[in-house]
């Protein structure tokens, strides 16, 4: 899933959130005849650490930029209340750097000074290719990704954002959900592919030389992951350090399968990933009932969602709830145009239905499950 960011520029720099502390007590009174205290139970440690991407309800629209401010604050305090100690943010090439040489990074440096402040785990997304488009600056779009120029330019971006994400990033993915964008896999998709693969190669490098101790990967889909090119895909998962994955069970028409999904989906990217971690940049399920769902089945996900994470084990270290609140119809007349498929009404219907809350802010039965199943899993 590609998105806008939720911050606008500099607002985050006022953003800085209490965690909330919820101190466990043990109940007393129960003793032996010995005197002796009894036992307290050792709690499960988490199963990895839970990030949800924080969107701000957007009806009715803020009144001013101090309204504003408070519904980002809100978002916050709702996803860390609920148990997130992560962050997804991620951001195109073309935001980084509109034009060569003018780097626009002020957004991104917020982001890491929230990150610091709240002590969060940090999966970073550099999208140079956003799903269905490349997201590079306009003066690179017809250039190679193999090219010396190419190569060059990503380094000197890199350089820029080296010394304030150093220490406060846990995981960096190249490229969002790129199996959509070359695929049928023609053969011009193919060299292009290559080519790709070899600008992940020396990218991931120059990282790794420079912020050593940090995964980097490359966003697929699950179900590309999971599909007919899943051969091809290895190719440059091979040279990850991480599987980074987008994750909504549905079918080729946008209708929803089964809650129970992530049982047998999470087991698949994990057999997969071999033994790499498998990072979840985005975790969803939609509501509407157009498309085969509800509120119900979309709280029954999420319990499967935990249950599967629990099982994964550990091998699953990150996962990213997708999305705190529903889009804002601004935001749907966006999306439905960029991946060309504003007329097609189950499309729409999932993007509109994604949010654990409403865009007005009511909770949905999933945001309930969540809470709840949070607090099982030692989240909160």
């Amino acid at each position: 899933m590609v998105f806008r960011r939720w911050k606008g520029s500099r607002i985050c720099r006022w953003l800085w959130l209490a965690f909330i502390l919820l101190a466990l007590g043990c109940g007393g009174g129960g003793g032996t005849d010995s005197g002796d205290p009894v036992p307290t139970p050792t709690p499960t440690p988490p199963p990895g650490v839970l990030s949800i991407s924080a969107s701000i309800r957007t009806e009715p629209t803020p009144a001013d930029i101090n309204e504003l401010i408070g519904r980002y604050l809100e978002a916050f305090d709702l996803a860390q209340g609920a148990g997130a100690n992560g962050q997804f943010s991620s951001y195109t090439w073309a935001d980084l750097e509109p034009t060569n040489g003018d780097y626009r990074l002020d957004d991104l440096q917020s982001a890491i000074e929230h990150v610091e402040a709240e002590g969060l785990t940090l999966l970073l997304g550099l999208q140079v290719i956003n799903t269905v488009a490349r997201a590079v600056p306009p003066d690179l779009e017809d250039v190679q990704w193999n090219a010396v120029l190419m190569r060059t330019r990503m380094r000197a971006l890199l350089d820029r954002i080296f010394p304030f994400v150093r220490g406060h990033v846990a995981y960096i993915s190249i490229g969002n959900e790129v199996d959509v964008y070359f695929e049928p896999l023609s053969l011009g998709e193919v060299a292009e592919f290559q080519a790709y693969v070899a600008f992940f190669e020396d990218t991931r490098e120059y990282i790794r030389a420079n912020l050593p101790g940090v995964a980097v990967g490359v966003t697929f889909t699950a179900g590309g992951l999971l599909g007919a090119h899943a051969a091809e895909w290895a190719e440059l998962n091979d040279r990850a350090d991480a599987l980074v994955a987008t994750y909504y069970p549905l079918n080729a028409d946008f209708t929803v399968r089964t809650p129970d999904r992530p049982l047998t989906d999470f087991a698949a990217l994990i057999r997969t990933a071999g033994d790499k971690p498998v990072v979840l940049q985005e975790v969803g399920y939609p509501a509407a009932t157009l498309i085969g769902s509800s509120e119900n089945r979309q709280a029954q996900f999420i319990s499967h969602v935990f249950e599967a994470w629990r099982a994964a084990d550990g091998q699953i270290p990150f996962l990213n709830l997708f999305l705190l609140h529903d889009f804002s119809q601004e935001q749907l007349d966006w999306l439905g145009p960029f991946y060309g498929l504003a007329g097609n009404a189950n499309f729409m219907a999932y993007l509109a239905t994604l949010g654990l809350r409403q865009a007005d802010g009511q909770g949905r039965a999933a945001w309930d499950t969540l809470v709840e199943e949070s607090a099982a899993a030692g989240l909160r």
